[in-house]
């Protein structure tokens, strides 16, 4: 009997999680401009924690909180395109699909079962199967060394090639979306 995964259902869609970091960097403006305003109005209701902060080092707090946001919610987005990934092939292998991109998949998963490399067996499998998305794969691959880099804690200097950001993610993320022909 094949040992199958069972689908949580907890995936996110890219759009959701632009929506919340939406929210949540909107919200941190709003926070920070509120301050700067009471701040200007000599207002007593100042948080503690802010106080004693010149205006310059509470612009810097909260240009770096915004980052932390795009950075954290980068791993969102990459774990988002990596669950499409994994769905796709494991249903490709499940349902017996006839096309030949499921054929091909098929046999990776028959030598791998669920246990194929997203790296190494599946994206390089899309490769083959669609050429025209080698370089947009590649990318992502990119983006997966950000991902263990965040993963793992940041202890060390990434080489990575560039620098990511929630946006640079995101255009990645949801061109993979777009062009890959999910099941």
């Amino acid at each position: 009997m094949i040992d199958r995964v069972s689908f949580s259902g907890e995936d996110q869609e890219l759009e959701a999680i632009a929506e919340t970091y939406n929210l949540l960097h909107d919200s941190l403006i709003s926070y920070r401009n509120s301050i700067f305003d009471n701040i200007k109005n000599m207002e007593m209701n100042v948080p503690e924690k802010f106080i004693g902060y010149s205006t310059t080092e509470l612009e810097e707090y909260f240009t770096n909180e915004i980052r932390e946001l795009g950075i954290t919610m980068c791993l969102n987005l990459i774990a988002s395109i990596e669950a499409k990934f994994r769905k796709d092939y494991l249903k490709r292998a499940y349902d017996r699909n006839k096309d030949e991109n499921s054929a091909f998949l098929r046999k990776i998963y028959g030598e791998k079962n669920k246990y194929a490399s997203l790296e190494e067996d599946i994206l390089e499998a899309w490769k083959m199967l669609q050429p025209s998305s080698k370089a947009l794969i590649s990318e992502y691959k990119g983006v997966l060394g950000f991902r263990h880099w965040l993963a793992h804690g940041r202890y060390w200097i990434a080489k990575l090639g560039r620098k990511y950001d929630f946006f640079s993610v995101y255009e990645i993320c949801y061109d993979i979306k777009v062009q890959i022909p999910f099941i």
